[in-house]
């Protein structure tokens, strides 16, 4: 058995964004489940990505990006760009695990070099690149099985294969050690996908985005150990806080009682619009730009 992830010389890190109410489950079961392991009652569905990792096959991964960087930084991660980055609508405040890939191995590793929630395969008559934001996810799923039936080489399918029960063309176990070069290929973040559950590792860090949050993360009695990291999409989320007043009490609370339900009211995946100077700065940050 590989001793390392044979891709962790250009891919890293890998990185899991959660809601910070998110840390008390997770810290008490020192681990992170798929949504399909999660019980009733403490689920995390994000509205934008839930029902097409439903579709696709992917609701029983734990999902990580796995940006093409040699050093923690987090800049380009999307859910936080549209999560903490400024705008008119009030921020949810978000957490990151970071995973040292020197620490996993190929076995347990599968990598998907497409955008699982957002890519638009191409095929036929139908132009490869992005679907809309709020696409119905029978419609994503068509797609992937039309682009299957089209038969196409490797290259378009980013080098990778089809696996039983998953609808977007993998990269899995041996495939990854037998082919390191093709982890990332055509795109410069692909996502990281760990069966069912990851267990935490002593080599594992815990990152929040302003000292607000991790005054509201002590709260908790025998809180992660966590630190402030920065970034330029969170620079204007940490200066203040951000975060509205109700929605600060409802997580602390959440944390300081031992018997509160599981918060499952607040709304972690809200549409946030940038403000018009930067709306041409960058795509949605939901999406990819490569044309499969």
């Amino acid at each position: 058995m590989i001793l390392m992830a044979s891709f962790s010389t250009r891919f890293r890190y890998a990185y899991h964004v959660v809601p910070l109410h998110a840390l008390k489950q997770i810290g008490m079961g020192r681990c992170l489940l798929s949504k399909s392991q999660q019980q009733d009652g403490t689920r995390l569905r994000r509205s934008t990505t839930a029902g097409v990792d439903d579709s696709l096959g992917f609701n029983d991964y734990v999902h990580f990006y796995l940006p093409r960087l040699t050093f923690i930084e987090f800049s380009d991660l999307p859910i936080l760009v549209a999560q903490l980055g400024e705008s008119v609508v009030a921020p949810f405040p978000h957490a990151v695990i970071v995973v040292d890939t020197q620490d996993l191995n190929d076995e347990e590793c599968t990598v998907c070099n497409f955008n699982i929630a957002v890519s638009r395969p191409g095929y036929g008559k139908v132009k490869g690149g992005n679907h809309a934001r709020g696409t119905d996810p029978t419609t994503i799923l068509r797609h992937w099985h039309g682009f299957r039936a089209s038969n196409p080489p490797a290259e378009r399918m980013r080098r990778s294969f089809w696996h039983d029960g998953l609808a977007v063309p993998v990269l899995a176990g041996t495939q990854i050690t037998d082919r390191p070069r093709s982890v990332g290929f055509r795109t410069d973040m692909p996502e990281l996908l760990i069966h069912s559950c990851y267990n935490f590792r002593p080599s594992d860090a815990l990152y929040l985005f302003s000292n607000f949050d991790l005054a509201s993360l002590r709260r908790m009695p025998d809180a992660p150990e966590a630190r402030v990291g920065c970034s330029e999409s969170s620079a204007w989320y940490a200066v203040q806080d951000r975060v509205d007043p109700s929605v600060r009490r409802r997580i602390e609370a959440y944390f300081e009682q031992s018997d509160v339900p599981f918060p499952d009211e607040l709304n972690f995946d809200r549409v946030r619009p940038r403000p018009k100077r930067h709306q041409n700065e960058q795509q949605d940050p939901q999406t990819e730009v490569q044309e499969p």
